[in-house]
């Protein structure tokens, strides 16, 4: 009987294919893992990644057992907006009523399998998974130990051969400890091929980072973001391109002398004051140069979702407004003020 092999020359080159276009990569047929410390906003970002395949017209399947699924995890889709819910199918429950777990030993299987059929039942029903989420991954451990090279590759590897298999782009999420590095044995990074870290930006701690810590066959460029609330009171995950972040960054460690006369801009402007609270929330529109900035930033203002062409403007101290009271008491204001 003869050794089985295959060279090389009877293996096609394939270019990799990602989930989404721009920052962060994400391959499909694979799995990456994102990591950091808790509260850094790795699942407000998560949520914004399923959001933009779902707009994309793919489906997406979640495992997380550590947040409530009506309290929690529906809020920060909508927000994060998520335009087809239907579409976002949590597996943390199992059919049997048990919860979703991997193996990490040779003794289990684990519940790998579930996904497939998972995928394979939805689509018939017409759906396009090509996400699978499980954050976080030392939570669904229901057996062995990621402790070890052994165990975390043994935990790894199913959900490698299902993603190869179908296509599918695989999302792990992990902690990191004290230190900062992951939480597990260096065998989670040695597995992957794609390891990003979460981390808050040391020159501005309104953003975050997104590093890759390892990127096989990627040149792959830091990304960062910001969580903003948003018209509706929404907490959303904005995505900075390097101009915004040049700008946001410039504007808040210099300010720009007093005594250097600046062009003049418009900024359109809108805040947002509810009720018992001292000050308004104050989100910048747009911020127009020249001698029709106050113009455009006028018409910015007006074509807001959230204003009310009723509310007549005033000449008020910082310069052109429109207020006018919600129904749950918060005041809205829309201004022109110039710089």
């Amino acid at each position: 009987m003869r050794t089985a092999y295959v060279s090389y020359g009877e293996i096609e080159p394939l270019q990799t294919e990602y989930l989404l276009d721009g920052y962060p990569k994400i391959p499909r047929g694979d799995v990456t893992l994102f990591y950091g410390e808790g509260s850094v906003g790795k699942g407000r970002m998560i949520c914004s990644l399923i959001a933009d395949v779902v707009r994309g017209g793919g489906s997406v399947l979640t495992v997380l057992p550590e947040d409530h699924p009506a309290e929690e995890v529906a809020p920060r889709l909508r927000a994060a907006g998520v335009t087809d819910l239907s579409r976002v199918i949590d597996m943390t429950r199992l059919p049997a009523g048990g919860r979703f777990k991997l193996s990490a030993d040779t003794k289990h299987e684990g519940d790998v399998g579930h996904l497939r059929q998972a995928m394979s039942e939805l689509a018939e029903d017409g759906h396009d998974v090509r996400l699978i989420v499980i954050d976080p991954l030392a939570a669904v451990v229901g057996w062995g130990s990621i402790s070890t090279n052994a165990g975390a590759r043994r935990l790894i590897e199913p959900l490698q051969d299902l993603a190869m298999a179908t296509g599918v782009a695989v999302i792990v999420v992990a902690h990191s400890v004290k230190s900062g590095v992951l939480q597990g044995s260096a065998g989670l990074q040695q597995v992957l091929r794609l390891v990003y870290k979460v981390t808050k930006d040391p020159a501005n701690p309104a953003l975050r980072v997104v590093h890759a810590e390892k990127a096989n066959n990627l040149v792959a460029e830091d990304v960062r973001f910001t969580v903003e609330e948003d018209a509706e009171g929404r907490a959303r995950v904005i995505w900075l391109t390097r101009q915004e972040m040049d700008r946001r960054n410039r504007s808040w460690r210099t300010p720009a002398p007093a005594a250097i006369p600046a062009p003049e801009f418009h900024s359109a402007l809108m805040g947002i004051r509810r009720p018992g609270q001292a000050e308004p929330d104050v989100q910048v529109l747009g911020t127009y140069p020249g001698p029709d900035g106050a113009r455009i930033a006028l018409r910015r203002c007006q074509e807001h979702p959230a204003f009310r062409s009723s509310a007549a403007w005033q000449h008020g101290r910082t310069g052109l407004l429109s207020k006018y009271t919600r129904g749950d008491g918060a005041v809205v204001t829309f201004g022109v003020v110039a710089s």
